[in-house]
């Protein structure tokens, strides 16, 4: 594809812009941009499983897949007209070079307790 291309290995293979590559590049009608390129939405979850993400990932499971949607800030919107599109800051169709510098949130480490008895 046109983009992979042109782009440094380490950057097609980070999340974000395997995410973008999908949206730019397969069926609108299992996965699109929202109109005005902020967002996007997963149309055909099944087909997306099925289809899509064995294509980019080496798993299938979408699962999977919204684990690092969370973990790069990605948010789904719940409620009104946009209901359903996943919605990040700094993830827009006209910029791939901001798309690039997403990194995964940082998460709580869990606290572990050593017994000494």
């Amino acid at each position: 594809n046109f983009y992979r291309r042109r782009l440094p290995k380490k950057m097609t293979t980070s999340f974000p812009i395997k995410l973008w590559d999908i949206l730019e590049n397969e069926d609108p009608s299992i996965i699109h941009w929202h109109p005005d390129g902020a967002a996007f939405k997963i149309a055909d979850l099944p087909r997306f499983e099925r289809e899509i993400i064995p294509k980019y990932f080496r798993h299938t499971q979408f699962s999977s897949v919204k684990r690092q949607l969370n973990l790069y800030g990605f948010r789904l919107i719940q409620r009104g007209e946009n209901k359903g599109f996943f919605f990040q800051q700094s993830f827009r169709r006209d910029d791939i070079v901001t798309a690039q510098n997403l990194v995964r949130v940082a998460t709580p480490k869990k606290k572990t307790y050593l017994h000494w008895w």
